[in-house]
C-alpha cells in the first residue's frame, strides 16, 4: 500500500526565478553546481544497486522516482504538485535478491505504468499497477532462466502494445510478446538476437531501441561484453545493430554502419549532438577508450570523432563506465552527456555546439564520491533536468554508507519546452515516438524510451532547451503507427505540453486580439499557433469591438455578432447618438428631464432626488433630447435608460438618473457602450 507521511517542502533553488529572462548569447554553460536535495525525499537512506528509474507512474505529468533499496526492496517517491513527495513501499522484498535490470511501461494499457525487475536467474518479475495507480500486484513471467542485464519495453512488432526485451548475460537474450493485456509469452519470432559471428550468444549488457536511420521503425543496438574473452572477433563481444526493414525483419548491420569496434562495450546511447536531425551516438567501452560517433547521414557509416572532441583525458579518467545518457542540462539547445563509472569517477560533459565537449568535474556535490549509476528527469517541475545518483560499488553492489542522492539542477535564464505524449493507434506510452523541434537551431530530435543504458529508465517526457530563443518554427511528432502530427508556429514556451496522437484541434486567427477567432480561416494543429484561439465566433476579426455578447453601441455595426445592427437602441442618424427629438415625457414630467418635477438636487416626499437638467454637466438630455457630454456640452452616444418619452423624453429620476450620471462619466473612453432599451 502507498504511505503518505509528512514530507518536507521543496528546497529553494538558485536561478529558478530567472526562467523568464533571456539567456545571454554565449552563456551556454552558465550553471551553478547542482543542489543536494536528498532531504526532501521521504526515505533519504535508500542505497540502490545499478537499477533505478525516473518516470511519471501515475499520469499526473510529474516525474516520480523508482528505486530498489539493497537492489531488492521497491520504493517509490511520487512527486506532488506542491513540490513534496509521497511515499510507496512494496510490502516485501522482490523474490530473489539483487535485481540487476529495470524497465517501466504500461503493459496492460490501463493508464498506469508497470514495473519490471530481474536479476541473476531469480525470475522475471512484473509489478502491475492497479486501475487506481496506487498499488501493484506481483507476477512472474513465463520465460527461460535469464541473468538479467538491461531490459526494455518496446513495441517490437508495432501492434500497439509494449513487448519486453531482456538482455541475458550468459546466453541468448529473451524477447517476450505482449497480448495487449499484460500477459507475456517468450517469442523469438519478434526478433531472434543471435550473434552474427556464431557463439553461445552471451555477453548482452546494454541495449537501446532507437530509429537510428530515421526510416520510421525501431532498430536495436546491443552493447556486448564478455569478461575473459580477449579475441576482438569473438561473437560474444561483437556489438550488434539490428536494423528493421519496416516489416519486423531484423538484420545486423553494426559493422557496415561503423558501430562494431571490437571492444568490450557496456552501453550505447543515441542522440543528436549537432541538431542536424539525425542520431549520433556515444559508446562506453571497457578495454579501449569510449567513443563519440557522428552520424553523417545518408546511410553512410558513423564516424568516430572522439579524438577531436576534447573528451579524451576525462574518458580515460572514468575508465570503467557504467551509464551514458544524452540530455540538455543547461537548456542551450545542444544535448550534453552524463557518463558514470565504477571506479569513483563520473563526468558531466557540456556540449559546445561544435562537436566538442567540456567536462564539468564539480557539477554534483558528491563529496568526492564517484556516481556509479544515475537516471534523469525533471524532479522539481522547473523545466531543467535533475539527476538521481547512486553510489553502488562494482557493478551492482549497494553502498550502504553512501545512500542515493537527489541532485536538483539550479537552472539558468534559458528557455525550454517539455512534451509528454499519449498514443492512440500507437502504444499508449508512445514508446518509440520521435519528436522534432524545428527552428533557428536546426532540428532537435528526441525519442521516447522505456528502459535503456545498463538496466535503468529515464523520463519519458521529451525535453528541449531553447537557449535565448522565444519562438519555435514547428513541432513534429512521428508516431510508431506512422501517423505524423505537426504544429507550426506554436504558442508554447517554458512549459510542459501534452500531445495525444491524432490530436489536431482547429484553431482560428484572432487578428484583433479580442479572444474570438475568425471561423472562415481555421487551421488544424496539436498546439495552438501564435495569434490563434480555439473560439470561432468572431463576426469581424478586424474589429476588436465586435464579438459575441459585446454590448451594442450606436455605430451602425453588429457589435454583439447576432446579425443585427444597433438593435434595441434608437439612434439619431445625424449624431450617432440615441434619438430623443422630443422634449416631454409620457408620464407628464417636466421637459427638463427631472422625473420628480423638483429642481435638480432637491428631495421629494419619497426620498428620491432629482438628478440633472437640460444641458447640465451630469451627462443628461439637452433641449433636443440628445445626450450631453459629461463635460457640460459635447454630444455623444447617449444611453437609453428608463422609459422613453412619447417624443424622446426619458424618465431619469431616482436610480435611473444615477445611471445616466454614471454613463456620462464614461464618455472619456474610446467608445461608449449603451444598454439596450
Amino acid at each position: 500500500m502507498r504511505h503518505h507521511p509528512v514530507v518536507s517542502s521543496r528546497l529553494s533553488l538558485l536561478g529558478v526565478g530567472a526562467l523568464g529572462l533571456l539567456a545571454l548569447p554565449g552563456a551556454a554553460h552558465a550553471l551553478d553546481p547542482f543542489t543536494n536535495a536528498t532531504p526532501m525525499l521521504n526515505n533519504p537512506n535508500v542505497s540502490s544497486g545499478v537499477a533505478m528509474g525516473v518516470a511519471d507512474l501515475d499520469g499526473d505529468g510529474l516525474d516520480d522516482i523508482i528505486r530498489m533499496h539493497d537492489a531488492d526492496d521497491l520504493e517509490i517517491e511520487y512527486q506532488q504538485p506542491d513540490g513534496t513527495f509521497s511515499h510507496y513501499v512494496w510490502m516485501q522484498g522482490l523474490p530473489g535478491s539483487s535485481q540487476w535490470g529495470m524497465a517501466i511501461g504500461d503493459a496492460d494499457g490501463n493508464g498506469y505504468k508497470d514495473i519490471f525487475a530481474g536479476g541473476a536467474y531469480n525470475g522475471m518479475k512484473l509489478l502491475r499497477a492497479n486501475d487506481m495507480g496506487d498499488d501493484f500486484t506481483l507476477s512472474t513471467l513465463p520465460a527461460p532462466g535469464v541473468f538479467v542485464q538491461c531490459v526494455n519495453f518496446a513495441d517490437i512488432d508495432n501492434n500497439g502494445t509494449l513487448d519486453l526485451f531482456v538482455c541475458h548475460d550468459d546466453g541468448l537474450s529473451a524477447p517476450l510478446s505482449n497480448d495487449g493485456s499484460g500477459n507475456f509469452t517468450y517469442d523469438t519470432g519478434l526478433i531472434n538476437p543471435v550473434s552474427t559471428v556464431p557463439s553461445d550468444n552471451s555477453g548482452n549488457y546494454g541495449t537501446v531501441w532507437t530509429d537510428y536511420d530515421d526510416d520510421g521503425d525501431l532498430d536495436l543496438y546491443i552493447a556486448k561484453c564478455r569478461l575473459s574473452v580477449n579475441d576482438p572477433m569473438d561473437g560474444r563481444r561483437l556489438n550488434l545493430l539490428f536494423e528493421n526493414d519496416g516489416n519486423g525483419n531484423y538484420t545486423d548491420v553494426a559493422e557496415a554502419r561503423g558501430l562494431r569496434p571490437g571492444a568490450q562495450s557496456w552501453v550505447m546511447d543515441f542522440g543528436d549532438i549537432d541538431n542536424d536531425g539525425d542520431m549520433d551516438g556515444f559508446l562506453v567501452n571497457h578495454d579501449m577508450l569510449s567513443q563519440l560517433y557522428e552520424n553523417p547521414g545518408g546511410g553512410a557509416p558513423f564516424v568516430d570523432i572522439t579524438a577531436g572532441s576534447g573528451m579524451t583525458a576525462d574518458l580515460q579518467a572514468i575508465d570503467l563506465g557504467i551509464q551514458a545518457h544524452f540530455e540538455d542540462f543547461d537548456n542551450d539547445t545542444f544535448i550534453d552527456l552524463l557518463v558514470t563509472g565504477r571506479e569513483g569517477q563520473h563526468r558531466l560533459f557540456f556540449n559546445n555546439g561544435d562537436h566538442t565537449f567540456t567536462a564539468d568535474l564539480d557539477a554534483f556535490p558528491t563529496g568526492g564520491l564517484g556516481i556509479q549509476s544515475a537516471v534523469v528527469g525533471d524532479l522539481d517541475a522547473d523545466g531543467f533536468r535533475d539527476v538521481l545518483a547512486g553510489f553502488a560499488t562494482g557493478y551492482n553492489q549497494p553502498s550502504f554508507g553512501n545512500p542515493d542522492r537527489l541532485f536538483l539542477n539550479p537552472g539558468n535564464a534559458n528557455h525550454w519546452l517539455d512534451i509528454r505524449l499519449t498514443g492512440v493507434e500507437s502504444n499508449v506510452e508512445a514508446v518509440g515516438a520521435r519528436v522534432e523541434l524545428h527552428g533557428p537551431w536546426g532540428i532537435m530530435v528526441r525519442e521516447v524510451r522505456a528502459g535503456e543504458g545498463y538496466g535503468v529508465v529515464n523520463s519519458f517526457t521529451t525535453h528541449f532547451g531553447l537557449g535565448a530563443h522565444t519562438a519555435i518554427d514547428s513541432v513534429v511528432v512521428r508516431w510508431p503507427s506512422g501517423h505524423v502530427d505537426t504544429s507550426n508556429d506554436p504558442a508554447v514556451l517554458d512549459e510542459q505540453v501534452h500531445i495525444i496522437e491524432g490530436c489536431p484541434d482547429t484553431w482560428y486567427p484572432d487578428t484583433d486580439g479580442d479572444g474570438h477567432g475568425d471561423a472562415s480561416a481555421g487551421m488544424t494543429a496539436c498546439l495552438r499557433p501564435q495569434g490563434h484561439v480555439a473560439d470561432d465566433t468572431d463576426c469581424d476579426d478586424a474589429d476588436g469591438d465586435a464579438f459575441p455578447d459585446n454590448p451594442e453601441v450606436c455605430d451602425g455595426k453588429d457589435n454583439d455578432c447576432n446579425g443585427e445592427l444597433d438593435e434595441g437602441i434608437m439612434c439619431d442618424p445625424d449624431t450617432g447618438g440615441v434619438d430623443g427629438s422630443g422634449s416631454g415625457s409620457s408620464d407628464g414630467n417636466p421637459a427638463d428631464g427631472s422625473s420628480s418635477g423638483l429642481p435638480p438636487g432637491t428631495s421629494g416626499p419619497d426620498g428620491t432626488t432629482a438628478v440633472g437638467s437640460s444641458g447640465d454637466d451630469a451627462g443628461t438630455t439637452d433641449g433636443d433630447g440628445d445626450a450631453g457630454a459629461a463635460d457640460g456640452g459635447g454630444q455623444g452616444c447617449g444611453c437609453a435608460t428608463g422609459n422613453l418619452g412619447g417624443e424622446g423624453g426619458r424618465d431619469r429620476g431616482g436610480p435611473a438618473g444615477l445611471m445616466v450620471l454614471a454613463f456620462g462619466l464614461l464618455l472619456g473612453r474610446r467608445r461608449r457602450r449603451c444598454a439596450r432599451a
